[in-house]
């Protein structure tokens, strides 16, 4: 799995290269923001390991095209308060059956492909926010589900310092859940009873912030923290109710 998430982020970091230089060729804006980070992040399953691996931070935007990290989006609707798109993504979900002891008699659970739409609207009633909705399915088959997220955020502008906190509401079909959280009749043994938590309903925050020690260089960070519903709580390879992780790195923003 970590293998596979390395190998997502360098192809659109370099697919971030090659938009950049496309968009330098034509004498178009360049990309606005391109970096190396560190991410940190812990595991909702029972004995798996925290990982700790080196991740690109990309935002590129050439035409209707756009590359944010590993998410590549068509965008076909915009004006000033309003945006729609396209998109793909991979859903770095799942589990090998040797990462854990607990997970011992598991059939691995694996990352699929996501392609969804997304809408997203500038509120200045609310003070400027962004509100945004999406509906993806996995492409792949891997678990055949579906998820609807609704998110809030804003931007704060305390110069130097820039902080943008986000809420989000996030629903996963019986599909998805059943597949990443649940243990089929087959997977059952003592202490692990078989379980399907069907569609469930979880809950998300996240802050983005950036720090600039000069015109174009800033420190960035990222935080999420994801609470999950109480049907994938209580399935039993779960170790706590909610996963974490944080990114820390430099960025150039052009």
């Amino acid at each position: 799995m970590k293998k596979i998430i390395i190998v997502f982020f360098l192809l659109m970091f370099f697919a971030s290269f090659t938009c950049m230089a496309e968009d330098q060729a034509e004498k178009k804006s360049p990309p606005d923001m391109i970096g190396l980070g560190v991410l940190v992040s812990d595991s909702v399953y029972k004995g798996v390991d925290r990982d700790v691996w080196p991740v690109p931070l990309v935002f590129v935007r050439k035409g209707k095209i756009a590359i944010k990290s590993v998410k590549a989006e068509y965008i076909f609707l915009e004006d000033k308060t309003r945006e729609a798109n396209f998109f793909i993504m991979p859903r770095f979900m799942g589990y090998d059956s040797k990462d854990s002891s607990y997970l011992d008699g598991m059939k691995d659970r694996k990352w699929s492909l996501d392609a969804g739409v997304e809408y997203s609207i500038i509120m200045p009633y609310f003070y400027d926010s962004k509100a945004s909705v999406s509906i993806t399915q996995d492409l792949l088959g891997k678990s055949n589900g579906q998820e609807a997220r609704f998110w809030l955020k804003k931007m704060f502008d305390f110069r130097p310092f820039f902080i943008r906190p986000g809420v989000a509401i996030m629903w996963q079909s019986s599909k998805m859940a059943d597949y990443y959280f649940g243990v089929e009749d087959s997977e059952q043994k003592s202490g692990r009873p078989s379980y399907n938590p069907g569609a469930s309903v979880s809950y998300d925050l996240s802050a983005d912030a950036f720090l600039f020690f000069s015109r174009n260089w800033a420190l960035f960070s990222r935080s999420d923290f994801l609470f999950y519903g109480h049907d994938i709580k209580s399935s039993p390879i779960i170790r706590k109710g909610r996963s974490s992780s944080f990114i820390l790195g430099i960025v150039y923003v052009f």
